[in-house]
């Protein structure tokens, strides 16, 4: 499906990616239901990712609000097998936290070193 109409909305959204790469950054996309604020941003990943960039994203939905790292399990999942480059403990809290391994609920500090390396 072709976006329409909204070309700049995802130029805006590319140039803010350009920047942070370089200052880092948030980006908070805001707006009412149906707007098409899902829609943009699937367009901005199929570009990036024709252009061989991996994308990472993940969707908040209500029901997950009280379950840990749902949000980082669905960002890192597809990254499951490069993991083996991180230290013991920074991979075993990684993976336990995300569910690939079972075993003790890791220390949230080490779990999120471990997602910034």
């Amino acid at each position: 499906m072709e976006l329409i109409g909204r070309d700049k909305d995802v130029g805006s959204i590319r140039d803010f990616f350009e920047a942070a790469g370089v200052r880092g950054g948030a980006l908070l996309l805001v707006g009412d239901a149906g707007l098409g604020k899902t829609a943009v941003l699937d367009e901005f990943a199929a570009m990036e990712a024709k252009n061989g960039t991996r994308v990472l994203r993940a969707a908040g939905v209500q029901f997950e609000a009280d379950v840990n790292y749902s949000a980082l399990n669905q960002l890192l999942f597809p990254l499951g097998d490069d993991m083996d480059s991180l230290s013991d403990a920074h991979r075993t809290a990684l993976r336990c936290a995300l569910g690939f391994e079972i075993g003790p609920p890791p220390d949230r500090l080490v779990v999120s070193n471990a997602a910034v390396l």
